[in-house]
């Protein structure tokens, strides 16, 4: 069964022996198995990568051969594992909102401006500091992220208070 579901492919995960704990060098003959090795199949549809984590929570995929060499997320390897090149200028935006899916069927690849809005920043009502994001406190980037007016004013006055007592260089 492949567990890349909605994807043709000579790819599947049952059947395989776990390895024993200890030091050893392990082999995959293709990014997709070794995708395949490090995540498991959940209830939800998600394919959950087991390997190592960024401390965003994203997983991370180290992986070579004698051709080639990828160091990326999970979720952007297996998209370029299963579906193809990431196209230029967009982001790989996790549909089912799992950081750690690799399954491709819950992969889209989207603008930068599209996965920020479809984020749970965008949804937010509140700063960190709990002032509301409404039309008057709320700057709109470009990028379709929003800032916070009153803590913008609050770190300018810090940077100005900073600069202030930083001696300067004389010039001569």
């Amino acid at each position: 069964m492949d567990i890349f579901s909605g994807h043709a492919g000579d790819c599947c995960f049952g059947g395989q022996d776990v390895m024993p704990a200890g030091i050893y060098e392990r082999r995959y003959t293709s990014l997709r198995e070794y995708l395949e090795t490090r995540s498991s199949q959940q209830a939800d549809g998600c394919v959950v990568w087991t390997g190592p984590k960024t401390w965003g929570g994203y997983g991370t995929a180290k992986w070579r051969n004698k051709t080639s060499r990828i160091a990326t997320t999970a979720h952007r390897a297996a998209y370029m594992a299963f579906v193809g090149p990431i196209p230029d200028g967009q982001e790989i935006d996790h549909r089912c909102k799992n950081r750690l899916c690799i399954n491709v069927a819950h992969l889209e690849a989207v603008s930068h401006y599209e996965n920020v809005q479809r984020s749970s920043v965008a949804g937010k009502t509140h700063c960190k500091y709990w002032h509301t994001f409404d039309a008057h406190n709320t700057i709109l980037k470009s990028n379709g992220t929003k800032r916070c007016r009153k803590c913008n004013a609050r770190r300018q006055r810090e940077l100005r208070a900073r600069r202030s007592k930083t001696p300067r260089k004389e010039t001569t």
